[in-house]
């Protein structure tokens, strides 16, 4: 299949180019085609005119829709979650736990896999977001931060436990967060950052125990400026450590979270290490009401989740709504649509695969208009219906 006349986001710019997708790989790409003069055989052609193509969108923080969750779900359910982050330009997830009891927690590691499993031997039959891997938030925090995260299964850090999660799902926890204050924080860092990501998180720590976690090889923080410590001038917290240390930072891009002038400025103090995020919660994509999300009641209202005490929970926006309130924000699309593709997948060590469009990469890929209008979704090569 032959992608032709779009405007191709290719390192981190548009250039016109055409694109040639074979086996559900990216297998060519030619910018500025005009110039050439060549013609390049396919049997089936796609005129992109007027569009932009992007690379399908990597949310990496994403607990559920649809009135599902990856902590509760069955697999055929978590399928069904799939498609609909598909449906919005999202073409790949980690399935992001919140915290709940040891043996709920053991069930959807299993659960996760099996899904995982389905889309990897075709079993599903349909074409969704694919799974890449687990983000496990919670339950390794302290109650001051803790969100939405229910208090009474927060837990003490634990190598058995994560070794026991990790054989349950197949060695696919890519991101794990943890607050580095707790006990045995850094050793624990230490120890595991060559197994996966480590995300400072839910944490009322101070500057310099944020650092030292840094230090220790934690490369990515999770939801910056909330659960955390605000950023004061003469104390930075997990903030200022998090700048002075290059980490990856998410941001929850839904103006409720975060305040678009503070999206504006953490953006230009860290350009290239903050990554978009939707956060969302299994009342994504249903309507305002009362809903249970990681065993905590909650209510959603006017698109603002939050529990009865009013602490937010979470988001109802999907990471393309991100990507266009980034750009309402005055974030450059370029610059927020980086944010959403490649340094996602870059944070959790899957750049070689998604996250880009390259020879050799999944065509994962996306048809927009000028408008920000999501057209078509191609996932592995073939366009969702």
């Amino acid at each position: 299949m032959l992608l032709k006349n779009g405007s191709v986001f290719l390192d981190k710019k548009f250039v016109p180019a055409d694109l040639l997708v074979k086996d559900g790989k990216i297998s060519a790409v030619w910018e500025y085609p005009e110039k050439t003069g060549r013609s390049y055989p396919a049997e089936e052609i796609i005129d992109c005119a007027g569009n932009m193509i992007w690379p399908g969108l990597f949310d990496l923080h994403t607990h559920g829709c649809l009135g599902y969750d990856f902590t509760k779900s069955s697999p055929d359910e978590i399928l069904k979650m799939c498609l609909f982050y598909a449906a919005h330009g999202v073409t790949s997830v980690l399935a992001t736990t919140m915290t709940n009891a040891d043996a709920q927690y053991a069930r959807a590691m299993g659960y996760i896999r099996q899904a995982m499993d389905m889309q990897k031997n075709g079993k599903d039959g349909s074409v969704g977001a694919g799974l890449r891997g687990i983000y496990m938030e919670g339950p390794f925090f302290s109650p001051a931060k803790k969100g939405a995260h229910d208090e009474k299964y927060l837990r003490p850090l634990s190598q058995s436990l994560i070794d026991e999660y990790q054989k349950l799902s197949n060695n696919a926890i890519r991101l794990l967060a943890l607050d580095p204050s707790l006990p045995g924080a850094v050793e624990f860092i230490r120890d595991n950052i060559e197994k996966f990501t480590i995300s400072i998180a839910h944490t009322d720590c101070d500057y310099e125990t944020a650092l030292a976690a840094a230090n220790a090889g934690a490369t990515h923080v999770t939801h910056l400026f909330n659960a955390m410590r605000p950023l004061l001038h003469r104390a930075p917290g997990v903030v200022g450590a998090a700048y002075t240390a290059g980490l990856n930072a998410e941001i929850i891009c839904d103006g409720i979270h975060v305040h678009p002038a503070v999206i504006g400025l953490i953006f230009s103090a860290m350009p290239g290490h903050i990554l978009l995020v939707s956060d969302s919660i299994n009342p994504t994509g249903l309507s305002d009401g009362d809903y249970m999300a990681g065993g905590l009641s909650i209510k959603v209202k006017d698109h603002r989740a939050y529990l009865p005490d009013g602490t937010l929970a979470g988001s109802t926006i999907t990471l393309f709504d991100a990507v266009k309130n980034a750009v309402d924000f005055h974030i450059p699309l370029e610059t927020a649509l980086y944010a959403a593709t490649a340094l996602p997948a870059k944070a959790v060590g899957l750049e070689g695969e998604v996250g880009s469009i390259a020879c050799g990469m999944d065509a994962d890929l996306l048809i927009v208009d000028g408008q920000l209008t999501l057209k078509k979704v191609m996932i592995g090569g073939k366009f969702l219906d």
